[in-house]
């Protein structure tokens, strides 16, 4: 995601000012809350120690001294993250950022589909035409191998712009963000699922969106994505007859479909 795009954040200026505990504070300590939200807007975390704090958003003797005297009012403010980790946030500010990413994907998400739409209008313009020597009236062809173009087009435009916001080694991936989603096991995917391609398509990438939206801000990178989304996909998709099957007969069994399926095509 583009970094302007977490630029900013709303602030409720009722709520804080109607918000006792920030009101019992004196102004110093105010303005060190509010440093302290800032930095955790750019960095994510701070990290849980007065002086590393004073480090990071004071810029003289004095402003250290001031975050040093004010860290025990502050500091309830925040809370630690798990696993082990000196690191500290703000809750209510950790969901307003995810309410931002999510509502920031959404609108990109529609704007590229009114994007496609608008381009396909433009295409269906430029491709009508009248013969002069005809009244005949020349429209774009609807037929499957039309469809199934524009399905490659769109998949095409997902994939650049997967690369552009977050580099060219997520170029083989279907979806990226926490868990990256490799190609080949979302072509496994698709093939599991069956049916529609163009819809499991878009099933799963719905899918993906909602896992990802379901870390939370201290939780770990998978060490595994393969072994993660796997579990993650029989979770959600695997009908309760694959239920107590062991790992190597499930990948059996989809190897099993793979191949079928490529069998079809060849012939």
């Amino acid at each position: 995601m583009p970094r302007e795009a977490l630029s900013s954040f709303l602030f409720n200026v009722q709520k804080w000012r109607g918000s006792r505990s920030a009101q019992r504070m004196s102004f110093s300590q105010r303005g060190v809350y509010l440093e302290m939200m800032f930095e955790q807007w750019e960095k994510r975390f701070l990290k849980d120690d007065p002086q590393a704090v004073a480090d990071a958003i004071a810029t003289t003797p004095e402003q250290v001294a001031e975050v040093l005297a004010a860290w025990p009012v502050v500091r309830p403010k925040f809370i630690a993250a798990d696993h082990g980790s000196k690191r500290i946030y703000n809750a209510q500010l950790e969901r307003t950022r995810r309410e931002q990413t999510k509502n920031f994907k959404l609108k990109q998400e529609a704007g590229r589909v009114a994007g496609l739409a608008s381009a396909r209008k433009r295409k269906e313009r430029s491709e009508l035409s009248v013969d002069d020597r005809s009244t005949t009236v020349q429209r774009p062809s609807t037929d499957k191998s039309s469809k199934e173009e524009s399905s490659k087009e769109e998949k095409r435009r997902v994939t650049h712009t997967r690369s552009r916001l977050f580099g060219q080694e997520h170029r083989e991936h279907a979806a990226c963000g926490r868990a990256c989603v490799p190609a080949f096991l979302h072509r496994q995917f698709l093939t599991a699922l069956g049916g529609d391609e163009d819809a499991a398509y878009r099933k799963l990438l719905t899918w993906y969106s909602a896992v990802e939206d379901s870390f939370a801000p201290d939780d770990p990178v998978p060490a595994d994505v393969i072994k993660f989304w796997r579990a993650r996909f029989d979770a959600e998709f695997v009908k309760p007859s694959a239920a107590g099957k062991s790992d190597q007969q499930q990948a059996d069994e989809l190897a099993a479909e793979i191949e079928r399926q490529n069998r079809a095509v060849r012939r």
